[in-house]
């Protein structure tokens, strides 16, 4: 079935691997006018989950993955959603998403998109346009769909990461990618280990891009012992008090 191969490498060239095809498979055998199917995955010790969304056409058999709503779930109780939708231009895959909702930025190369319609007919049709800009989701804000508002960084707003690195010392000489590596990464909204170096001393740091301020965040990664610490502070533990069972708060 080629919709099935179709929808199949949607789903991996989107960032949720080989390992739904069977269960895609089975949903479409059904015949119903839509269906879901559910990812789970992990980075680090934050938790991700997904609900991928599809359709059948209204005009023909075939079927269309349309969105997915994905879930951050971080170490610290907190959870984040937002809905990416799926299209022929502009799709963000599943760690990019990942990264933004994490609050990074991802940069790549758009399509502009052309408002046509009124009301509840309103769509976007792609252009012939191209432009390159950051992305980056306004955490404090949403829509009324409860989606994150999405602030965009083009070339005019002249933040140069090249220059951000070169500031920062960066020498591929240290570590074990080069510059273009360093920036490919950052690009991509990840938060990227380096090596730097102070006299004969070297030091692991973690850098991210931020548009917004046209610089790089830099993380220290912490002592061992602080981080045990803080493990310990943030797991629940339950205390006896004046009697009664009570749930003592992470901090």
């Amino acid at each position: 079935m080629k919709n099935l191969e179709y929808l199949s490498n949607q789903v991996f060239y989107s960032g949720f691997g080989r390992g739904l095809e069977q269960e895609l498979k089975d949903k479409l055998e059904l015949g119903d006018k839509s269906f879901s199917l559910a990812y789970n995955g992990e980075y680090g010790t934050d938790k991700i989950s997904a609900v991928l969304n599809f359709s059948k056409s209204a005009t023909s058999e075939l079927y269309f993955f349309n969105s997915y709503d994905l879930a951050l779930h971080k170490s610290n109780g907190k959870s984040l959603n937002q809905r990416f939708f799926i299209s022929k231009e502009n799709n963000i895959t599943q760690k990019e998403a990942y990264n933004l909702l994490s609050g990074r930025a991802i940069y790549k190369t758009w399509t502009k998109l052309e408002k046509v319609g009124e009301g509840t007919e309103v769509k976007y049709q792609p252009t012939e346009e191209k432009y390159d800009a950051w992305l980056q989701l306004d955490l404090a804000n949403q829509d009324e769909h409860g989606n994150y508002k999405a602030q965009r960084y083009h070339e005019n707003y002249h933040y140069d990461i090249e220059k951000s690195i070169d500031d920062l010392g960066f020498s591929s000489g240290q570590n074990a990618l080069s510059k273009d590596q360093l920036i490919e990464s950052l690009k991509k909204g990840n938060r990227q280990a380096i090596v730097m170096m102070d006299g004969d001393n070297s030091a692991k740091i973690f850098v991210e891009a931020n548009p917004k301020e046209r610089t790089l965040n830099v993380y220290e990664p912490k002592p061992k012992q602080e981080l045990e610490k803080a493990a310990k502070i943030h797991s629940e533990t339950t205390v006896k008090k004046d009697g009664k069972k009570q749930k003592k708060q992470s901090v």
